[in-house]
């Protein structure tokens, strides 16, 4: 390699390198929950899932015990 020339070998000879990823590391953190929210608020909300899971069933997608073991997991985020 270049024997550490140039900015990136200023920073690992300055021990910068892993602070530098870490304070990425928790901004990439903090913005992806945020992105993944905008894009489907809905996603999470028991309630909203609960409506779906009922449609489900009545379509008859999912079995009565299908539908009650993902119904109580769902109500016990309530």
């Amino acid at each position: 390699m270049g024997g550490g020339n140039g900015l990136l070998g200023t920073m690992v000879g300055l021990g910068m390198v892993q602070p530098l990823g870490n304070a990425m590391g928790n901004m990439m953190s903090n913005i992806v929950p945020n992105v993944q929210q905008a894009v489907n608020p809905e996603k999470d909300d028991p309630i909203k899932l609960l409506e779906k899971l009922g449609e489900l069933k009545s379509a008859g997608v999912l079995t009565e015990d299908e539908f009650s073991e993902k119904k109580k997991e769902l109500l016990s985020r309530i």
